[in-house]
C-alpha cells in the first residue's frame, strides 16, 4: 500500500511511467483515451503547489497510516453488516439475550449469504446503475450499482437442520 501511495503523486502529475519496481505503469486505461478533458497538476517539481502537495501526501504520519489500510477491507461491508443487524433486531425493540443472539446468528447468515450479490444486468449484457441522491452530499448525485436480488436459501438450509434435530430427538425418547 505504501508503495502504491508514493506513486499517487506521480500519477496526479501525468506522469504515468514509475521508478518504483513494485508498480512501474500505472494499471489503469488510459483516462483521456476517449477525449475527455483532465487536468493535471503541472509536472513543475519547483513551483509552490508541487512542494506542498508532495510535502502532505508524502508525510511521516499519511504514509504511517497508508501501511496500515488494508487493501481489500473497508468499513462499507462492516457498516452493510450493521444495517443487516439493525434490520434483523432493530434498536427500538428490547429482546432477551437468547433472541437476540438468535437474531445475529439470522442477520449473519443473510449477510454470507448476500454480501457477494453480482451487479444485475440489462438485457443486452450491460451492467445497471441508478442514481441516487445522498443528503451528505448535499444534492450531488452519486451512482450505485443495481445488484441482483438478496436470496433466502439459509432459511431452506435452516428448515431442513431444524427437521432433522427433531427427528433425531424423537428417537432418541
Amino acid at each position: 500500500m505504501a508503495a502504491k501511495w508514493a506513486s499517487v503523486v506521480n500519477h496526479i502529475m501525468n506522469i504515468h511511467v514509475h521508478e518504483n519496481p513494485l508498480f512501474p505503469v500505472c494499471s489503469h486505461p488510459r483516462l483521456d483515451a476517449e477525449g475527455r478533458l483532465k487536468v493535471w497538476v503541472q509536472n513543475v517539481l519547483d513551483s509552490k503547489v508541487a512542494e506542498e502537495l508532495i510535502r502532505i501526501l508524502q508525510s511521516a504520519s499519511v504514509m504511517r497510516g497508508v501501511k496500515k489500510m488494508s487493501p481489500i477491507h473497508q468499513t462499507s461491508s462492516v457498516e452493510n453488516f450493521h444495517m443487516v443487524i439493525n434490520h434483523f433486531s432493530p434498536k427500538m425493540m428490547a429482546y432477551s439475550y437468547q433472541s437476540m443472539l438468535c437474531r445475529f446468528y439470522l442477520a449473519a447468515m443473510y449477510y454470507n449469504e448476500n454480501a457477494g450479490r453480482d451487479q444485475r444486468k440489462k438485457t443486452d449484457g450491460t451492467k445497471r446503475w441508478k442514481i441516487s441522491f445522498p443528503r451528505s452530499k448535499g444534492g450531488d448525485y452519486v451512482l450505485q450499482k443495481v445488484l441482483d436480488n438478496p436470496t433466502h436459501e439459509y432459511v431452506n438450509n435452516l428448515l431442513i437442520e431444524m427437521t432433522k434435530l427433531a427427528l433425531a430427538g424423537n428417537k432418541d425418547r
